[in-house]
C-alpha cells in the first residue's frame, strides 16, 4: 500500500510513500482499488494469504503521530466456504461505516458473492460478514463478480460478473457476465432478491466479460467489456430502465 504526495513546488516531482507491506499471513496481492473513510482509515481487500489463504478485508488506520507506522488490521479472513474467496473489486462505505463487496469464488453455489461487513458494536469487537447473495444457483445467473457494486438512490445494488448469465451460442459455458440488481428484503433479515438486467452478449454487437465496476448516474448503469463489440475489441455499453 502506498501514498502518492504532489510536489512542494510546481514542476516538481511527487513523493512515494510505502504505508504497508503485505505480507502472506495478513493477506497478499490486493487488486481492488481501496476506499478511505471520513477518519482517514483505509479499507481494502487482498486477493490471497491471510489466515485460509483465501483473501482477507483489511484496514489501515492513520498513525497517531505524523510519520509514525499505519496500523494494519484483518477484519475478516474468506474461508472459501460460504463466505466468498478472493475478492478483486473495490469495497463500498455505505451507511453506518458498513464495508460491501464481492468475491470471485466459493459462496453457496461456487460462484462468488456479494457480502457486506459490519462493524462492531463494541470498538475493538470482531465485525461481522453477512452474505447478501451467493451466485450460481440456477441457469443463467451470473458469476465471478470481479469489481465494486454500487447503490441505487432506494438502496438496491448493482454490478456485474465476468461470466455465467444467459448462454447464447456466441458465448457458451460459463457464459459471458451479466449486469445484476439485488434488492434488499422488506423485513430485515431477510433475503436479497436478484434480478439479472442484462446478460451479455445478447446481439452480434454486444461487448462480454465485464471487467471493471459501474458507475450510476440518473438511474442509468454505464461500464465496459474487455472484449467483442463491433469492432472485437471491447465496449464502453448503458442500461438503463
Amino acid at each position: 500500500m502506498f501514498q502518492l504526495s504532489p510536489p512542494s513546488t510546481p514542476g516538481g516531482a511527487w513523493t512515494e510513500t510505502i504505508l504497508y507491506n503485505f505480507k502472506w499471513g495478513q493477506g497478499v496481492e490486493p487488486r481492488g482499488t481501496p476506499v478511505v473513510a471520513a477518519n482517514g482509515a483505509i479499507y481494502g481487500t487482498t486477493y490471497g494469504g491471510g489466515k485460509y489463504g483465501e483473501g482477507v478485508i483489511y484496514r489501515l488506520t492513520p498513525p497517531s503521530i505524523p510519520g509514525g507506522a499505519w496500523n494494519y488490521r484483518v477484519l475478516h479472513a474468506f474461508t472459501a466456504g460460504l463466505d466468498g474467496a478472493s475478492p478483486i473489486g473495490a469495497l463500498a462505505l455505505h451507511g453506518s461505516g458498513v464495508l460491501y463487496g464481492t468475491t470471485t469464488r466459493a459462496g453457496a453455489y461456487g460462484g462468488g458473492t456479494v457480502f457486506q461487513l459490519v462493524p462492531p458494536a463494541v470498538a475493538g469487537g470482531a465485525w461481522t460478514e453477512n452474505v447478501l447473495y451467493s451466485f450460481g444457483a440456477e441457469n443463467g445467473d451470473g458469476s465471478d463478480p470481479a469489481a465494486n457494486i454500487v447503490f441505487g438512490a432506494e438502496g438496491n445494488i448493482f454490478g456485474n460478473t465476468s461470466t455465467g448469465g444467459a448462454m447464447t451460442t456466441s458465448c457458451s459455458i460459463p457464459g459471458c457476465g451479466a449486469v445484476f440488481e439485488l434488492t434488499p428484503p422488506a423485513t430485515e433479515g431477510g433475503a436479497w432478491a436478484e434480478t439479472i438486467l442484462h446478460s451479455f452478449p445478447s446481439g452480434p454487437t454486444d461487448g462480454a466479460r465485464p471487467a471493471g465496476g459501474l458507475i450510476i448516474s440518473e438511474g442509468v448503469l454505464f461500464g465496459v467489456t474487455q472484449s467483442t463489440g463491433s469492432n472485437g475489441e471491447g465496449t464502453v455499453y448503458a442500461v438503463g430502465k
